[in-house]
């Protein structure tokens, strides 16, 4: 049997190399769960406790929010990246001191 599915709900589809009463059970399954999702929609759309303009405003609200947090993360990786070329140079310097005192070490200095 071969099993297309429609791309966005996965629905079933026939196909003409199937079997009649395979795809008949196919299709019911199919027509069942539009008939969930379609049910569903109504629901939402009927229903007092959730206005589409109130879903709108929190999508924006969600995109906003992925916004700013990509933004903190930029400032945070900017922040970072100073500290520790700050810290590596010191660190460089450290080295650069330490090098210079290894001939007097040896020296018994």
């Amino acid at each position: 049997m071969i099993d297309n599915r429609t791309p966005k709900l996965h629905l079933p589809l026939p196909h003409p190399a199937n079997a009649l009463e395979e795809d008949v059970l196919r299709l019911r399954a199919a027509f069942g769960a539009l008939d969930t999702k379609i049910a569903a929609l109504e629901e939402l759309t009927a229903s007092e406790d959730l206005d589409l303009d109130t879903l709108s405003e929190i999508v924006e609200a969600v995109k906003a929010a992925a916004t700013d947090i990509s933004a903190i993360n930029a400032v945070i990786e900017t922040e970072v990246n100073t500290q520790l070329t700050s810290v590596v140079e010191k660190l460089d310097l450290t080295a650069d001191k330490l090098n210079a005192l290894i001939p007097l070490i040896y020296a018994g200095l």
